[in-house]
């Protein structure tokens, strides 16, 4: 079960603001101060820069999505939730933007344009954590509320392997693939 894979404009969007965006600004804004501004400045602010489009871009390559005998594991950038099977109440497929779509303002996390990463406020109330890029999202819920959001490849195998699960009342059986990677 693979995560959807990340959009171009994320990664593009990722690149412009946190490398070449700084750059730009600081430069602007130096060139017109006095003195000339160093080119040893200019060098610290694309060093800095790099160093954390470096961070921001390993921790993209980290999302995986577990589904172990007993537990759900969703993996995202910086953060990674756990849910046992045995609290998981239901699981639909949600349309981005429907009535259903329980999304609401980031709390913590990671938002570009065409992807979601972290800690969201549910409109349904509590928070729910979410991996998202395009596309139609797995909802899981525990008891009465939304726990995790996850955007997934193939989301009528996925919907249908965790839907047996809740219908059997028992373990879950390893799926086809337990840990999936993006790539």
């Amino acid at each position: 079960m693979t995560l959807q894979p990340l959009q171009l404009k994320s990664i593009l969007f990722l690149v412009v603001a946190v490398a070449i965006g700084p750059v730009v600004a600081s430069w602007a804004f130096l060139r017109e101060s006095s003195p000339s501004p160093s080119t040893a400045v200019l060098w610290a602010i694309v060093v800095v820069a790099a160093i954390t489009d470096v961070v921001l871009g390993g921790s993209l390559l980290r999302r995986s999505l577990t589904i172990g005998k007993d537990e759900i594991t969703l993996k995202t950038t910086f953060y990674a939730r756990t849910v046992k099977l045995v609290n998981v109440t239901g699981v639909e497929k949600i349309r981005p933007g429907s009535a259903e779509d329980v999304i609401g303002m980031r709390v913590n996390g990671l938002g570009l344009p065409g992807f979601r990463s972290g800690w969201f406020k549910a409109r349904s109330g509590g928070r729910v954590f979410a991996d998202l890029t395009a596309g139609d999202y797995l909802l899981i819920s525990a008891g009465s509320q939304p726990k995790l959001a996850v955007g997934v490849r193939d989301a009528a195998a996925t919907l249908a392997f965790l839907q047996q699960h809740l219908a059997s009342g028992q373990g879950c059986a390893t799926p086809p693939t337990s840990t999936a990677r993006t790539d």
